[in-house]
Formats: structure tokens, sequence, C-alpha cells
């Protein structure tokens, strides 16, 4: 076998092919030097009027520029794996694409899948360059690899999530983002949300994290500094009985401040001393006038009961306790009882 030589301007090769259907006999390759070299295939018309270029490449010296495709609808055009990069600066639609690199500067369409790498799906990375970049891909886009935007990622799909297996973005990996994120519906964390900023809360408005709204939380929480509510109620519905310092609904290892009323619907014990700094009444309001009020005698219960016991060794002055015997005071250094 020898060589075809063609030298001209614009040296071509026909072929036609015998009892094919009309318009669809003649193709032909042809090179215009006037474009800086470019070689083209064509599909052409029986009267040879018209055509169309189904894959043009452009060169300079030894070095390929561009390998521009072409197809109609229905059509499948294919760079093998021997084709590392492509680069479309124009915009181009067609069926289907697979390759190995992809740079796009404005747009590229396509109306089924695009495949980025060889057919047994080894896929690599993607560019989108400027700000008009676009790819348009249906239904599917695949890659294996990296996929870096220069730009934004907006994506109209309006699909809702109810698992993580749904909704317009889903990922079988993590998801790492530096900036802010805006969510407009529910976030649900199905395992631990762990937040690593260390900023305190003084207001409702600062910390780490903050909601205009409310906070709910099945089990238990864990707080490492102060709780602080500057409005509203701390309600408790829990309703554990307390009969130790370890018991109870509400229980702290120290002291208790209360700059208002308290209200116990139950007993009140006290393993240490009682000291109150104003005026105490006993089952009635204080009195100005006494420091200890208690309330009259019914035919139901008495106003104060000291129960039977022995008398201290050492009394102190004011001391009052009762026996058997009855009742007795320590009075200037002498107990006097007991009284009748």
């Amino acid at each position: 076998m020898g060589t075809v030589h063609l030298t001209r301007t614009t040296p071509s090769l026909t072929f036609e092919a015998s009892g094919e259907p009309a318009d669809e006999k003649i193709w032909d390759i042809l090179v215009s030097a006037s474009s800086g070299g470019t070689l083209s295939f064509r599909a052409v018309a029986d009267d040879y009027l018209s055509s169309n270029t189904w894959l043009q490449v452009t060169r300079t010296g030894g070095a390929l520029n561009a390998v521009n495709i072409t197809a109609g609808s229905g059509d499948v055009v294919t760079l093998t794996p021997a084709v590392e990069s492509q680069s479309f600066n124009t915009t181009v639609t067609t069926d289907s694409y697979r390759i190995d690199g992809l740079t796009i500067a404005e747009s590229l369409n396509t109306n089924t899948d695009l495949y980025l790498g060889s057919t047994t799906d080894v896929w690599t990375n993607i560019i989108i360059e400027g700000a008009s970049g676009l790819v348009v891909v249906g239904p599917n886009f695949k890659t294996n690899g990296t996929t870096n935007h220069l730009g934004a990622v907006d994506i109209d799909d309006t699909t809702n999530s109810t698992s993580v297996s749904t909704g317009s973005l889903q990922t079988d990996g993590g998801l790492g983002v530096t900036l802010d994120s805006f969510f407009g519906g529910d976030i649900t964390v199905a395992n631990i949300l762990s937040v690593d900023d260390v900023t305190n809360s003084t207001t409702t408005t600062t910390g780490s994290i903050h909601t205009d709204g409310g906070l709910g939380v099945v089990l238990d929480a864990f707080f490492g500094g102060k709780v602080t509510l500057t409005s509203g109620i701390l309600d408790i519905d829990d309703t554990t009985e307390s009969t130790t310092v370890l018991t109870g609904s509400i229980q702290t290892l120290g002291g208790a401040g209360i700059a208002k009323n308290l209200n116990v619907g139950g007993d009140v014990k006290i393993d240490g001393s009682l000291e109150t700094v104003g005026d105490a009444g006993i089952d009635v309001a204080p009195s100005s006038t006494t420091s200890l009020n208690v309330a009259l005698a019914t035919t139901a219960k008495s106003s104060l009961r000291m129960a039977h016991g022995t008398a201290p060794t050492s009394p102190v002055n004011g001391d009052m306790w009762t026996t058997s015997a009855g009742l007795f005071v320590e009075i200037n250094g002498s107990t006097v009882g007991p009284l009748s």
C-alpha cells in the first residue's frame, strides 16, 4: 500500500457510497490553510451546495489547538481516553460525551448523560471557567474525581430531603464548608452535632449557638458554664421526690441564692442550721413586731410543739426543753422548771 499525497491550497478527499438514500451518500475531508490549518470532516448533500461539519481540528505547528465536535439529535460523540483534555471555547450541544478532562469557557449542553472519563468509568476533573461558564446536563451528571467550581453552584431542583438519600443535593461522604451556610428549612442530624467554636454567650444573640425560637432536648444536657434566664420561667415537669441532697428534680452541689419568695408544696428538711435574717412566721404571716410569729392554737393542733426529751448537760440562757416532768427554761444561768 502506498501513500496518497494531495497538494493544493484546499486539498480534499471525497467518499461517495452507491445505493444510499438521497443526501446520505457523500462524505468529504478537506483542509483549509487560510484558517490557520483546519481539518474538517463533513456530511455533504448530493448537490454539493450544502454540508454539515461534524468534526473539525485546528492546529498551530505540530500542536493541536482544539477539537470541535457537532452531533445531531440521537447521535453519540465519543472522545476516547487517548484525548486526555478537551476545551470548548464556544457553546457545544450534543447528546453524550465521554472524555478524560473538560474545560468549559462558556457553556456545554447535553441532552442526556455526561460522563467524564473512559467507558470503564475512570473519571477525572471538571473545570468551569469564567462568570458565564455553564454546564446544562440532562438527566444525569457523573464524575469520579474532583469538580472545581470557580463560580457559584446554583441548584434549581426543589426536591425536599427526608433522609440522607433524598433531596436536591446528596453525598455519600462528608461536607466541608469554610464560610457561612444558610438553610431555609429544617436540619436533621442523625448522629452527633459538634460545634468547635468557643465564643462565650453573654446575651440571647451571642455564643456559638443561638436561636430565635425555643430549644427542645429529649435527653440529658450538660453545661460547663452558667445558665442565665433573662426572662421567662424555668419550668420543670419532672416529679421525682427528694429524700436526700442527691435526689429530686433539682440538685446542686453548691448553694442556692433566691432573691424573692420561695414556695414549697412539700416538706423542707435542713441538715444544717436555719437562720432567718428577717421576721419569720409559722403557719401565719411574719409579724413586724415579733421575730417569730406562730399561728393561733386550735382544737385540732397547738401553735408550737417541743417533744419530750432529756435536759441538756450545759444549757445556755434562753434554752427551752420539755421532759415527762414538764417544761424547763434556762434563765440567767439557772434552770427554771418544771413550769406549770
